[in-house]
């Protein structure tokens, strides 16, 4: 190959591919990134224990960044206030740096949130002065209401190695607008993509159809499902032995559903195994949805839940018909749960657009 012909193919348009979203946990902080390119990093921790034993004020942190090199840092905040003391109105950001005395960076207003939680949204400035704390080795944040002795801090483990992250994915190291290791680098930064367009289509009205277990047909459909199934659902007695719910989906197919007895999805479900198929049931065309997580099915839409989620901190999936197949259109996590009990930010890893 001649040095022409190579530049003239490394000057040819390259086709852009699929952006893939992202996670990554270090110390106290978790980064998702989307496949549009926007990232968001939540850092939470509880509070020191009291002397009863109990937690002490809880924090959690929120940073938001879309891709581009302009796109601004946007920080959000939410605390838990342990039982027998006041929710505060608001709340004084103060920067600490080793043993200087700690600046005040002015007041954060609160509102209540959901799960009991009070949240509030820092400004420009403040979110400036967290970036700095969270890059610094001997600086920390703390929010006080100052009507007592309560302290809210933000913990920085594990921040450094997130940003980093950040920073890599949305392709800013060395550049200007990078969060940890800014550069004079003059390069392109990952531009924002858009999202994939999605076609829903509506699903057959009717009632679904139960196939009993000693019915023939239950029989004959769940052999197939055993030979096209590698999931361990597909492999269970007791799941034999659970009836099967064909769902209408259109003139062509048809969505059976079987719960995998005994296979928890999510605290309060059990996993569920799904298959579309002809509607004579000779066929199963495919299993749709996530086969180790499935939990749900509504309406054209199937809902899968990480196994290894907690009532409140989850990661989710949602696919939708489209006609032919179910596509996935969503897919998210709660955050971090290390300050509550429950994930409190929704941090999408893939999105999506539906249009009619």
């Amino acid at each position: 190959m001649t040095r022409k012909t190579l530049a003239l193919l490394l000057a040819a348009p390259v086709a852009a591919l699929a952006l893939d979203g992202i996670s990554f946990g270090h110390g106290d902080w978790q980064l998702v990134c989307d496949n549009t390119g926007t990232c968001r990093a939540a850092g939470g921790k509880d509070g020191a224990q009291d002397a009863k034993g109990g937690n002490g004020p809880g924090t959690a942190v929120l940073l938001t960044r879309q891709a581009g090199a302009n796109a601004a840092v946007t920080a959000e905040i939410a605390i838990y206030t342990p039982e027998g003391q006041n929710t505060p109105q608001s709340l004084t950001l103060y920067h600490e740096h080793g043993k200087e005395k700690a600046q005040a960076a002015g007041k954060v207003a609160l509102q209540a949130g959901e799960d009991d939680l009070t949240t509030g949204t820092l400004d420009a400035a403040q979110t400036q002065t967290l970036l700095t704390a969270l890059r610094g080795k001997d600086d920390r944040i703390t929010l006080r209401d100052g009507s007592s002795d309560a302290v809210w801090t933000i913990s920085g483990e594990g921040a450094a190695a997130v940003l980093l992250k950040m920073d890599d994915f949305q392709q800013r190291v060395g550049t200007p607008s990078a969060l940890i290791q800014p550069g004079k680098e003059n390069k392109a930064v990952l531009e924002a993509q858009a999202k994939p367009v999605i076609h829903p289509a509506p699903v057959a009205s009717g009632e679904p159809q139960t196939l009993k277990i000693n019915d023939a047909a239950h029989a004959a459909l769940w052999q197939k499902l055993v030979v096209q199934g590698k999931t361990s659902c597909a492999q269970q007695d007791d799941a034999a032995k659970a009836d099967i719910i064909l769902y209408p989906l259109n003139d062509a197919h048809r969505l059976a559903a079987i719960d995998c007895d005994g296979e928890i999805a999510a605290p309060y479900g059990t996993r569920k195994l799904f298959a579309v198929v002809s509607p004579d049931l000779k066929t199963v065309e495919a299993l749709p949805g996530n086969p180790d997580w499935n939990d749900g099915y509504e309406n054209g839409v199937i809902y899968a839940t990480d196994p290894g989620s907690m009532a409140s901190c989850k990661e989710e999936q949602r696919y939708i018909w489209d006609g032919d197949a179910f596509q996935r259109f969503y897919e998210a996590s709660t955050g971090t749960c290390k300050a509550f009990t429950v994930g409190f930010w929704e941090m999408p890893i893939f999105v999506s657009e539906l249009k009619q």
